[in-house]
């Protein structure tokens, strides 16, 4: 939806030429055109720039007019992109659920979108040069070094490890290098507004869930529309992180997570005293905690059945701030049945501690279902435990752990 400024109409002249455009050339962009459709556009003179989120009234790009009118129009269709690529590829989820470093994940953001932009859109339809956005066009030499010196994928989380890793301050990497910086009146560098970006990375007024389902709702009737090209589809697919990779090294870490279900039974007699009950192996057996605290996604439904596939009888505790319940489970049909409980805050220890002091449970390797959002875990005394966590990696005091983080599409 956009409004009546004069800002406003030049990116009408954008997007509504490209809606039905049967133009080989244009034809590649209709989608990006559809998807803006689903966008509230709004004008905004207290930022200098521009940028998009997610509010309550769905997506939404605020811009300054002033801005937008000094744009020449392949500039004005850059930033059109770039603002897009922002949305397409949940950036600011991706930013809240790994807990990074706004200023460095910012750039890691602006560098990928770039790229990719340049790579696969064409210079006579959109091009940063010759106007204002070339002069602040995000860390120049680190642009340069995604060519000549980095050798990681072009992914936002792999960008941002490697600016982790090189942009000491003071380095020709570092975010808060040069003079310029936008500041507020304490002198403190105002978050998403660095010298060398053009746009501003707002924050969103949703859940962190809530605002993946808006994105994926409009992606997917676009595509039921066929209004998604091949193009489009391959350049956001390669903007986004797989699960299917973190989850594959889950099963594979799962194949080290060896427990036995022991239980009495007449039908195998004790072999040293006559007349006692014997005991038989059933199957592999493991603990499982997850985290209950609302925070969660669909992961731990593939985690748990990744567990029956492989055979483990699952010990189920459910915690949130404290235990909430503890279940066997045998069976997938019998772990659908289960009604999730809790839903408060997110504090795990009391459900790792229940199992420490249950003799039973003690023995058996451990698996943590969870947002990493936790307290500080201590799992000494726990053969070995397995998280596998949505968000960040949990913190962890003391015990024998390895995690899987999953990047979120």
């Amino acid at each position: 939806m956009l409004n009546n400024c004069p800002g406003a109409q030049r990116l009408k002249d954008i997007i509504i030429p490209l809606l039905n455009t049967y133009d080989s050339k244009s034809r590649e962009y209709s989608f990006y055109a559809w998807f803006s459709l689903y966008i509230n556009f709004t004008a905004d003179t207290n930022i200098p720039t521009g940028g998009v989120r997610i509010s309550k009234n769905g997506m939404e790009l605020r811009y300054n007019p002033e801005f937008l009118m000094s744009l020449p129009d392949k500039a004005l269709k850059y930033f059109w992109l770039h603002e897009l690529l922002h949305l397409l590829q949940r950036h600011n989820y991706r930013l809240v659920m790994q807990n990074h470093k706004i200023e460095t994940a910012n750039i890691a953001m602006d560098v990928v979108v770039n790229e990719q932009l340049n790579t696969h859109i064409s210079t006579d339809f959109a091009d940063y040069k010759h106007s204002k956005l070339e002069s602040g066009i995000f860390l120049k030499n680190i642009e340069a070094a995604i060519g000549q010196v980095y050798e990681g994928r072009l992914m936002y989380e792999d960008v941002y490890k490697w600016l982790i890793n090189n942009a000491e301050e003071g380095s020709e990497y570092s975010p808060s290098s040069g003079a310029g910086r936008n500041v507020d009146k304490d002198n403190i560098a105002l978050p998403g507004q660095h010298v060398r970006q053009f746009d501003v990375h707002l924050k969103d007024e949703v859940s962190t869930e809530e605002s993946l389902q808006i994105i994926d709702n409009v992606i997917n009737t676009l595509k039921s529309r066929g209004l998604v090209s091949g193009g489009a589809e391959a350049l956001i697919k390669n903007l986004r992180s797989s699960k299917k990779d973190y989850l594959k090294i889950f099963a594979v870490a799962c194949l080290g997570m060896h427990g036995n279900t022991v239980e009495k039974t007449y039908m195998r007699p004790n072999k040293k005293i006559d007349g006692l009950k014997g005991n038989k192996s059933s199957g592999r057996e493991v603990a499982v905690i997850l985290d209950t605290s609302g925070s969660m996604t669909g992961s731990f439904e593939i985690a748990i059945s990744n567990l029956f596939r492989q055979g483990y009888i699952i010990q189920f505790i459910q915690c949130d701030t404290e235990v909430k319940s503890h279940i066997k489970i045998n069976s997938p049909s019998q772990f659908k049945q289960i009604k999730l409980k809790g839903g408060g805050g997110t504090t795990l220890q009391p459900a790792v501690d229940y199992i420490r002091e249950n003799k039973r449970l003690r023995g058996l390797n451990l698996v943590i279902l969870t947002d990493g959002y936790t307290d500080c875990l201590d799992t000494s005394g726990i053969a070995k435990t397995l998280i596998l966590t949505v968000g960040v990696e949990c913190r962890i005091k003391r015990g024998r752990v390895k995690q899987v983080v999953i990047l979120q599409d």
